[in-house]
């Protein structure tokens, strides 16, 4: 992951921030994600594992890509 954001920025396809930050803020979403379904069990909001990937995929794409 860190190597394809890297190169993603080299390209200009993402925003200058920090790689580390980024790698660490997509894993942290989805091991928040994990500890709590662990924790707490399935709630009546869960999500389901396909959707909490397409979504936190969206929210961390959306965050990291350049302006057009």
């Amino acid at each position: 992951l860190r190597n394809y954001i890297a190169l993603r920025q080299q390209e200009g396809a993402f925003r200058k921030i920090s790689v580390a930050a980024a790698v660490r803020a997509f894993a942290g979403m989805i091991t928040h994600y994990a500890l709590v379904k662990g924790v707490f069990g399935p709630t009546e909001a869960e999500l389901t594992e396909k959707r909490a990937i397409r979504e936190f995929t969206d929210l961390f794409l959306k965050g990291v890509v350049g302006a057009k």
